[in-house]
């Protein structure tokens, strides 16, 4: 019922956060029974569904280590530490392969030192355990996306943050025998944010909603143990609970009807956060979605003047733009848009499609093929390309791109007229 964990369950797309977590928690469930009477049979099942929930997500790769956690309390089992290690490894095996198998597939979404130095991953990862605790607490302006201040951090931000953490740790380590819980949820909130902190960025984003799906049980686990000493009568504590849950219950309902449509969204989003040009450029594509094109054309100019080169936001600015019949500066935008990304085949595709609609067919073609060569099962490219080489008078090279229009998609109407009329030279 925290509204932190609505994006988790109203995003179809994070769904996935739910699923790893159930399998988290059923290995966390398998691993209790094992530690009770160890065994291969009971280890087993441990393994397998820390499997399943890895391969739901990768956010799982630290498991092993909150088990150890788990070791030290409530299971007690801290007197053979080179022990438990050990038999942690095939789980351990099985993080390292995640991991480096996450690593790989995303590869192109890691952000170089270049874009997002390493003083500034770690000043944003210090402020970032700080803003989670305080949105815990106080959950206001949650958002979809939270971008990369464009002036960067204050110096404050993470030295204070930085503060907070260093006097946490400090009380949890004092109070590890008196009060173990402390410490274990206090690790396991540290603990299962590392992969995601921005140490190792992915994206645009500097925090996210999601993020906080299972670190916030350790400061959950961490409260729900402490709360209960602090009162002599004992009953005060679920009380105490309901006060707690039903704010959260309602503000929880709140952020759910954000989810309602992508404008509703994307509007909330832009309320609560500054410079954000990748939520101002989606909005733009929400809002033409529904055929509300000027304020799409807005959104769209919105998100370049935060950020003048988002490859995107010129993009589809060209793309509404074209449809408005201004081909010059549809032309500008597709341009700017391959300066920043070169490599992708449906911006060559655009700037193909106003040079041949402007007759520059040499450069049209030249374009058609660059976006062939990026993404060779473009049936439309080939289709177009094919009808840049009919219109220069070359029939058989022509026949030849509709052929190959129809070999990725034999339902290409357009191009099995065209390769009829030529009569299927």
């Amino acid at each position: 019922v925290h509204p932190l964990h609505v994006e988790s369950v109203a995003w179809v797309a994070e769904r996935k956060d739910v699923l790893s977590t159930f399998f988290w928690l059923l290995t966390m469930g398998a691993y209790a029974l094992y530690s009770e009477r160890p065994g291969i049979k009971r280890y087993l099942p441990v393994f397998f569904l820390y499997a399943l929930g890895l391969m739901a997500k990768p956010m799982l790769v630290t498991l092993p280590f909150v088990l150890l956690l788990l070791d030290y309390w409530p299971l007690k089992r801290v007197t053979r530490w080179p022990s438990l290690i050990l038999e942690k490894t095939p789980l351990l095996a099985l993080s390292a392969a995640s991991s480096a198998l996450t690593f790989l597939a995303q590869a192109k979404s890691v952000g170089n030192f270049e874009q997002v130095t390493p003083g500034i991953r770690v000043a944003n990862a210090v402020t970032g355990y700080a803003t989670y605790i305080w949105k815990m607490l106080w959950p206001q302006k949650l958002a979809v996306l939270y971008p990369f201040p464009q002036e960067g951090l204050p110096t404050w931000k993470p030295v204070a943050s930085a503060i907070l953490l260093i006097a946490v740790s400090f009380l949890a380590y004092s109070l590890r025998r008196k009060r173990p819980y402390l410490a274990v949820g206090w690790l396991w909130f540290l603990g299962t944010l590392v992969p995601v902190i921005g140490l190792v960025q992915v994206g645009t984003q500097s925090a996210a909603d999601r993020y906080t799906y299972v670190p916030l049980i350790g400061l959950f686990l961490a409260i729900v143990w402490t709360v209960p000493t602090l009162f002599k009568a004992r009953d005060i504590a679920p009380t105490l609970g309901i006060l707690a849950i039903l704010p959260l219950a309602a503000m929880t309902w709140v952020q759910v009807g954000y989810w309602r449509d992508s404008v509703s969204l994307f509007n909330h989003t832009l309320k609560c956060t500054s410079g954000n040009y990748v939520i101002e450029n989606s909005l733009g594509l929400a809002l033409a979605r529904e055929a509300r094109f000027d304020e799409a054309i807005a959104h769209h100019k919105a998100s370049l003047e935060i950020a003048p080169d988002y490859p995107q936001a010129h993009n589809n600015l060209g793309i509404l733009l074209g449809s408005q019949g201004k081909l010059d500066e549809a032309l500008f935008h597709f341009k700017k848009a391959l300066e920043a990304e070169p490599d992708q085949a449906i911006m060559h595709f655009n700037v193909a499609m106003i040079l041949q609609h402007k007759g520059k067919l040499d450069e049209a073609i030249s374009e058609y093929r660059k976006c062939i060569q990026y993404n060779p099962n473009n049936a439309n490219a080939y289709y177009n390309l094919g009808r840049a080489l009919e219109n220069q008078g070359k029939p058989g090279d022509a026949a030849k791109c509709y052929r190959s229009a129809l070999q990725i998609d034999p339902a290409h109407e357009q191009a099995a007229k065209a390769l009829e009329r030529l009569g299927g030279k």
